[in-house]
């Protein structure tokens, strides 16, 4: 932005109004700091002081209340979600929950509640809610629940967490779950029971809407048995699916991953014991800005062809990648596709249970060459260095959590390394994608008025 171009922001409002089409929390960062604080406005001068002790991408777009520890911060926080720059998003239940809830006009629970619990809220400010279905649930809850989400005029996006059935009284909590409103769903089978067949005609037939923008499924199908084909066949079909994430559902992601990806897909995750057969090949010239491969046994060559992949993909900003090992080839692919993928701005690796030894040395001799790389995480890995490797001039931010270290990491430069030890933000993640697997059990109806 030119100097010519800021002298337009000479109002607090006009600050607002511009850093509300501002997703990314470092890009509003970057924005805030060409316009004086005299300037902005209350809200947004709360929201630096803020960032001065958290991460901003606990901060926006969406302010995670755990993120808050201190009286402080709980305070300028409050401020900021009055003047509705922010949605409060209930990670967990907070003690001072009465304050924020109360000072949010939006709010975003995503803190896995049982019926019990969300029997008691209206949802007139809610976006988001999590909650979990068993059959020990009573029944009059599980319809106050479907009845409050038909009418909970700003909720947008819905978590479910099916652990076991309840009968008839499903019907009407999936109607209300699965209604025109909503564009975003994740719909998990975490107990023992299979997920009834009724649940995934009624996520088809919300497909065939194409009012979808982000669907997660985990555990949902098993087998290759027609429901499969005909999940797959209208998720592709999904004209405004914009995202879409699979857990362990290997049988949906081949069906899936068997023709290229729709163009209109910008972000993939996929969580799993191995890569689903086609993967690779529907990824190659693919519109995606994220992918997402938490892949605990992956073959060699399967996951080098991913990695070969990449390059190809235009629009490819974040490559978020956790596996048990990473074999000869796929590191290979891996070092050679990352220089490749001009528009890439974050990078996680991670090594799951066993420290990686070899990744590092082949990697940071890379990492210069990445100029857009803004953000590195490399985490559960031996880092033989005490000091920062050289790295392209972007590079902002450095996470090595988990890492052995064989001496202190030091801060040089403009990066900024985090996680080398238990205590201190995560200054990379701050929007987690999994939900706690809990309840508000502690938290009673009054209390629950506000949602």
């Amino acid at each position: 932005m030119t100097r010519s171009a800021l002298v337009a922001l000479t109002s607090a409002d006009v600050v607002q109004h511009i850093a509300a089409y501002v997703r990314c929390p470092y890009a509003l960062g970057a924005f805030l700091q060409l316009v004086p604080s005299t300037d902005l406005s209350i809200a947004f001068r709360h929201l630096a002081r803020l960032a001065q002790t958290i991460a901003l991408p606990h901060l926006w777009p969406r302010l995670r209340a755990s993120a808050l520890t201190s009286s402080f911060e709980v305070s300028l926080a409050t401020t900021l979600l009055q003047h509705g720059s922010s949605t409060l998003c209930l990670d967990e239940w907070p003690k001072t929950c009465n304050r924020l809830a109360a000072s949010a006009p939006s709010l975003a629970c995503t803190f896995l509640a049982s019926m019990a619990d969300a029997a008691a809220w209206t949802g007139a400010r809610l976006v988001e809610c999590a909650l979990i279905l068993a059959s020990s649930d009573n029944v009059d809850d599980v319809a106050s629940v479907a009845a409050w989400m038909a009418t909970a005029p700003r909720l947008r996006s819905v978590q479910l967490a099916y652990y076991s059935g309840l009968g008839p009284i499903e019907e009407r909590l999936s109607q209300s779950i699965f209604s025109r409103r909503i564009g975003d769903i994740s719909l998990h089978n975490v107990g023992p029971d299979a997920l009834p067949p009724h649940w995934i005609a009624r996520l088809v037939d919300w497909l065939r809407r194409n009012q979808a923008t982000r669907v997660s499924l985990a555990e949902v199908v098993t087998g290759d048995g027609p429901d499969v084909l005909v999940l797959a066949r209208a998720l592709h079909a999904c004209t405004s699916l914009r995202s879409l994430e699979f857990t362990h559902v290997p049988e949906l992601a081949t069906a899936y991953l068997a023709a290229p990806l729709p163009s209109t897909l910008v972000e993939l995750a996929l969580t799993d014991s191995g890569l689903p057969n086609g993967c690779a090949a529907a990824l190659v010239h693919a519109n995606l800005t994220r992918l997402k491969l938490h892949i605990h046994d992956a073959a060699d060559s399967a996951l080098a062809a991913v990695f070969t992949s990449c390059p190809s993909m235009l629009a490819l900003t974040s490559i978020d990648v956790a596996y048990e090992v990473l074999q000869e080839l796929a590191c290979g692919a891996l070092v050679r596709a990352l220089p490749l993928v001009r528009a890439l701005d974050e990078l996680k690796l991670e090594s799951l249970h066993v420290r990686d030894m070899a990744l590092v040395s082949s990697l940071v001799p890379v990492l210069a060459h990445c100029q857009s790389l803004h953000r590195v995480a490399l985490r559960g890995l031996w880092w033989p260095h005490s000091t920062l490797p050289a790295t392209g001039s972007c590079l902002r931010y450095l996470c090595l959590k988990g890492c052995l270290l064989q001496d202190s990491i030091k801060c040089i430069g403009g990066v900024r390394v985090c996680c080398t030890t238990t205590n201190g933000p995560c200054w990379i993640d701050g929007n987690l994608d999994a939900y706690h697997m809990g309840t508000l059990d502690h938290c009673t109806s009054e209390r629950a008025s506000f949602l």
